[in-house]
């Protein structure tokens, strides 16, 4: 019967000063008026009293562990994978690691070992898939990422598992669970490790946009001694819970920091549905080039097509983006994403066989683009109707264009019925945009 008062078992085996106990037995037993209720605790009393010793495997982390000199074994860790280029930011993998994360010292030497789960989500037209964390490689001492050593892997496969074959190139590969890789030792509470993975579902999106560098960080402020063997804890947790449970809400990315506050929702729901890549999730404020849009027109169409923007290319145009990059490149870039959208006819060189990548678009430019995105996709472009007081402004090949995002809601005018079309864009201003698109084109 004692058993069935959990939240009070492990809050007293918790407890190791005769305080807490006195504090329990007032607060608790005292005040409690069901009889059975108290023969319950008197009961949990008589166990922790006899045995709380041996049932605690893990040590408090006020214990003062010397986290710089530990003996060998395993220990608990706080953990987090932070941004490898945003300071204060975590890594879209962040979501894949199961926490607590461990560090293993064997032989005076230290690792780290952590555990991958799945990430389900909402993913084009409102169904929800699976995504492994794939291939894993750390940094070493001189610079050079090097594969993990993985101890365990999952049987099962995921919605992105032909880009995972086609990135490792094996047969019936296996995604890893529990991978480990050594560290030095520490010198500071919060150690900063570098990292490469690759990420199937983003991969899928984009050519390329797979292969991210993080910063796997180890939070030693949170360190505890573990007592017995992991795999034994792990496996137990793993017999009772056939599948993780990744709700949408644990995985939701939300970033607020170095937006508007109007742009702070919209924002967030293109990144959540891969709409934005990683190395395009900051400097919301600053004006988009045409190289990050082109980025964002890719990712656009394989979310709203499902489909790999390799695959989209060749369905539409008859030639691969291999070829195309090889033989059709601008000047002035080679950009894989460039091309794929100008192959689609999405977008156009500024003469000369220059695309000049690092340009900014413009508004009415901004609109052109994701009307022919809609075109491609089936949707139609509408009417030629504008009510902009400062419609004569805008050049003849976008009128059509800017009727249709602004019909559509996918681009509102900037206040005082104006839509300013050779005014500048910002990539918060995009993100929402390419996001209002999707939702009516999925």
């Amino acid at each position: 019967m004692w058993y069935s008062n959990n939240y009070l078992y492990l809050r007293m085996s918790e407890a190791y000063n005769k305080k807490l106990f006195i504090g329990l037995w007032k607060n608790v037993f005292l005040k409690e008026n069901n009889m059975k209720k108290k023969v319950s605790i008197l009961l949990a009393f008589a166990m922790l009293l006899g045995l709380l010793a041996p049932m605690t495997q893990v040590l408090r982390a006020d214990d003062k562990l010397d986290y710089k000199n530990l003996d060998d074994g395993m220990y608990e860790v706080g953990f987090e994978m932070a941004h490898y280029y945003e300071k204060g930011k975590l890594s879209m993998s962040d979501s894949s690691v199961v926490r607590p994360a461990y560090v293993v010292v064997e032989d005076g030497k230290y690792y780290l070992q952590l555990e991958m789960q799945p990430v389900n989500r909402e993913w084009g037209a409102g169904k929800k898939l699976k995504g492994y964390l794939g291939t894993m490689k750390y940094q070493d001492e001189n610079g050079d990422f090097k594969d993990v050593e993985v101890l365990s892997t999952y049987d099962d496969k995921d919605d992105f598992y032909d880009v995972y074959v086609k990135h490792v190139n094996t047969k019936n590969p296996k995604y890893p669970k529990v991978v480990k890789y050594p560290i030095e030792k520490p010198s500071e509470i919060k150690q900063t490790t570098a990292a490469e993975v690759f990420v199937p579902v983003m991969e899928s999106l984009m050519t390329g946009a797979g292969t991210k560098k993080c910063k796997p960080t180890i939070l030693w402020n949170e360190i505890k001694k573990v007592e017995g063997k992991k795999e034994d804890k792990k496996e137990d947790k793993t017999d009772k819970n056939d599948k993780p449970d990744n709700s949408e809400e644990e995985t939701e990315i939300k970033i607020t920091e170095g937006m508007s506050k109007w742009a702070i929702e919209g924002v967030n729901k293109a990144i959540n549905n891969y709409l934005v890549p990683e190395d395009l999730q900051n400097k919301f404020k600053e004006n988009i080039t045409r190289k990050d849009f082109a980025q964002l027109v890719t990712s656009c169409i394989s979310s709203i097509l499902e489909q790999d923007i390799d695959d989209v290319v060749m369905e539409k145009t008859g030639k691969s983006l291999d070829d195309i990059v090889a033989n059709e490149a601008f000047v002035d870039t080679a950009d894989r994403n460039i091309l794929a959208a100008k192959s689609l006819g999405i977008i156009n060189g500024v003469g000369g066989n220059k695309f000049a990548p690092n340009n900014e678009i413009t508004r009415q430019d901004a609109a052109v683009l994701l009307t022919r995105i809609a075109k491609l996709v089936g949707k139609s472009e509408g009417t030629n109707d504008l009510t902009f007081a400062d419609k004569d402004s805008i050049k003849k090949y976008a009128k059509k264009s800017v009727a249709f995002v602004s019909k559509n809601d996918i681009m509102k005018g900037v206040g005082k019925n104006m839509f300013s079309p050779k005014s500048t864009y910002t990539r918060q201003q995009a993100y929402v945009t390419i996001y209002r698109l999707f939702e009516l084109c999925k």
